[in-house]
């Protein structure tokens, strides 16, 4: 893994559909975090799932699989799974189940 200078500016990840264009659904968005220095995978997708609303998918990449994110998403009430890619990276599935209000409503 190369080093990261410690003020040098940081990727953003891109956000782009799980589907492609013309297919007729409406995707979910996805964030490629797999360019980012933990601990910044795991508070991106902490903040995007807050922000989830009843019944919504978020969909995550990441380097490795994130067992203590998946375990802290349940516990927020977010049904978390995590699937091994071809590449070796990890595609994260996140969805706040329907009737759920978003984390951000307090």
């Amino acid at each position: 893994m190369p080093a990261v200078e410690p003020n040098a500016p940081t990727r953003q990840p891109a956000l782009r559909p799980a589907l492609p264009a013309g297919h007729g659904l409406i995707a979910p968005p996805r964030l490629d975090l797999r360019g980012l220095v933990p601990p910044e995978p795991m508070q991106r997708t902490l903040e995007a799932a807050a922000q989830l609303e009843s019944g919504a998918t978020l969909v995550t990449l990441t380097r490795f699989r994130p067992v203590h994110l998946l375990t802290m998403l349940e516990e927020q009430g977010l049904m978390a799974t995590s699937t091994a890619q071809p590449d070796g990276s990890w595609e994260n599935v996140i969805t706040r189940s329907a009737g759920a209000g978003s984390g951000g409503e307090r």
